[in-house]
């Protein structure tokens, strides 16, 4: 937080960005939670849909193209990828008993955890779906936080040897 402080000090940061889905939730990351707070400083999480995993897009592995990038990603392994997208699974009941999407409830999440969700999108209806902002009541927000802190997922972000990168 000190480095934040500072950058904010001398420059006119309004914001971070920060890698925040439901995914990535049980790692301990409790910065994001408190960075506004503290600093001022609103964080923008990329990635907030974990690569597409929580769209519904994809429920076995060979739903993926061949020559898909995800392919070479450790979550998306054949080994881990049924195991990870019990996750998706379970946030997608959440999202059907609501009435709307897997993606909405994920990108709801990230909000409620205030943060602003940049996600990707391949056609403009996944736009148009994506921009509708969800309201999750409390009850809803702490059934996903049970979910989470019983879930462990699979595989790191990059495969071996790519994370040194990140802090560069």
């Amino acid at each position: 937080m000190g480095c934040l402080r500072l950058a904010k000090s001398v420059s006119h940061l309004r914001e971070s960005s920060v890698w925040r889905n439901l995914s990535r939730a049980g790692r301990g990351n409790k910065v994001a939670d408190r960075v506004e707070a503290i600093v001022g400083i609103t964080y923008v999480a990329y990635s907030p849909l974990s690569r597409g995993l929580l769209t519904d897009t994809f429920k076995t592995v060979t739903d993926l193209a061949e020559n898909d990038m995800r392919r070479i990603r450790p979550r998306f392994q054949p080994d881990v990828f049924d195991h990870n997208v019990q996750l998706a699974n379970a946030v997608g009941e959440i999202a059907k008993a609501k009435g709307v999407t897997t993606a909405q409830v994920a990108l709801a999440w990230v909000r409620g955890k205030g943060a602003v969700p940049i996600f990707s999108a391949t056609t403009r209806e996944r736009i148009r779906e994506n921009l509708v902002e969800v309201e999750l009541s409390e009850e809803e927000m702490e059934t996903l936080e049970q979910l989470l802190q019983g879930f462990e997922v699979k595989g790191g972000r990059y495969p071996v040897g790519h994370e040194k990168y990140l802090s560069q």
